[in-house]
């Protein structure tokens, strides 16, 4: 797993559920690289994305289940 991923992983187990925009200004990544990690989580199953209920253009981001139980072991 690239270390954006991880990282991305990391910031969305300890703070929770959050925009890629939110995610681009926590980990100070680049735009491009925060969407290629997010695309390689969400394609392994770690993290799933829904519709923010305040924007429905916004995508929200957060860890799955699966991948929450494994973290907590």
């Amino acid at each position: 797993m690239p270390p954006s991923s991880k990282l991305l992983l990391k910031i969305l187990e300890y703070e929770g559920s959050m925009s890629q925009k939110e995610l681009v200004k926590k980990t100070m990544l680049p735009d491009r690289t925060v969407r290629l990690a997010m695309s390689h989580l969400l394609e392994k199953g770690y993290v799933k994305k829904k519709v923010s209920i305040r924007d429905s253009r916004q995508k929200i981001y957060e860890i799955s289940k699966l991948i929450n139980s494994d973290l907590q072991q």
